[in-house]
Order: structure tokens, then C-alpha cells, then sequence
């Protein structure tokens, strides 16, 4: 497993007021990519994504992980029907991961995948900095027929947004459905507001 995140960052935003980014949980093992976009109060979750290209037919399997609780889109469709994915863990020790394979959620050409993050049990209201000061973090390599084709780094796009606002373990979530839904932002060609590049 080791070999698979090799070229694999976490991606994340910053919080403002909220936490030292400069400090990565495990050490030099995985580097931390910082995205630049500030998350205040309601004004959305933190959202990275990045286009790929695929040229054959041949089986897609996603593997990611979170620091906090990640869903993914993959061209305007969520992935899998867990929930509060990848779940409680220490995060002190460990991160849980899961695989999925999505190549029913692909084609040949250009794809999209979008990962909404929020805090958890990682950084949620009630457990700010247990785990440390990092803000929540995004992990994930798609690989292709066999071959690692895309994994988080510098290269992919962020912004805050979307229409959930504000979400928290312990508070729920506020929604603001005026705002693109993440079906919408999940599509080849969408640009959302505020993008940045890692």
C-alpha cells in the first residue's frame, strides 16, 4: 500500500485564526500541500478538484483518505453510499482509507473529480486541535488498468463553497440551496468562484 501514495499530498485549505498548517500529523511520510483558501464562517466547505483524462475501457478504482470527512463526485454523481466517510479513527496513530471502484462513474475522455471536505472528529467544534494543527486534509490516487493516473498534489484546484455553508459532527449542517450543488460543480467545464491553484 505503501507504493500507491508515494507521489501522493494531502490537500488542504487554510483556517483563519484556527490552526498552525505548518505542522504535518505524520511527519515527512506524507507532504502536505497548502491551497490557500481561507474558510470562515458559512461561506462553504473546502472543495478540491482535478480533471483526467481516460483513453480505454479499462477498470478505475479510487483509494483516498481524509483528515476530517470527505465526499467525492465524480462527473456530476457522488461515490458510494457511505456516510461521515473515512470515519473515527486516532488520527494521532492512523488514517483510515477507503477503494472504491469507480468505473461505472467514468468515461473515455475528459472526467472530473471533486472532493468536498469538512472537519469531523478530526478539527469539528468540539474537538479543535486534539489531533494536532492541521486543518482537515484530502488524499486520493485514481488508478487505471493497473497504472496510478492521478493523485492529489499541487496541481489540483480549490475553493470554499458549495451549498453546504457550515458543517460540524455535533451541529449538523446549514445549506444554502441557491448555491451550485456539487453535482454541478463535479462536471468537465464548471468553474467555480474563487479558484485556486495549489
Amino acid at each position: 500500500m505503501e507504493k500507491i501514495w508515494n507521489n501522493a499530498k494531502f490537500i488542504y485549505t487554510e483556517f483563519r485564526n484556527y490552526f498552525d498548517a505548518s505542522k504535518n500529523p505524520w511527519g515527512s511520510r506524507v507532504p502536505y500541500v497548502n491551497q490557500h483558501c481561507e474558510i470562515v464562517d458559512n461561506n462553504g466547505l473546502p472543495m478540491f478538484w482535478s480533471d483526467f483524462d481516460i483513453v480505454s475501457d479499462e477498470k478505475t478504482e479510487l483509494i483516498f483518505s481524509a483528515l476530517g470527512i470527505v465526499d467525492i463526485y465524480i462527473n456530476g454523481k457522488r461515490v458510494g453510499n457511505d456516510e461521515m466517510k473515512p470515519g473515527w479513527t486516532n488520527y494521532n496513530k492512523r488514517a483510515l482509507y477507503y477503494v472504491y471502484d469507480v468505473s461505472k462513474y467514468i468515461h473515455e475522455g475528459k472526467n472530473r473529480i471533486l472532493a468536498v471536505v469538512s472537519a469531523g472528529w478530526y478539527s469539528g467544534r468540539i474537538v479543535q486541535s486534539t489531533y494536532g494543527a492541521n486543518p482537515p486534509a484530502f488524499i486520493a490516487n485514481i488508478v487505471h488498468g493497473g497504472k496510478s493516473i492521478l493523485v492529489t498534489d499541487e496541481n489540483w484546484d480549490a475553493t470554499v463553497g458549495g451549498p453546504v455553508r457550515l458543517a460540524d459532527i455535533w451541529d449538523g449542517e446549514y445549506c444554502d440551496a441557491t448555491e451550485n450543488g456539487y453535482d454541478e460543480i463535479s462536471t468537465v467545464g464548471f468553474v467555480p468562484k474563487k479558484v485556486r491553484k495549489a
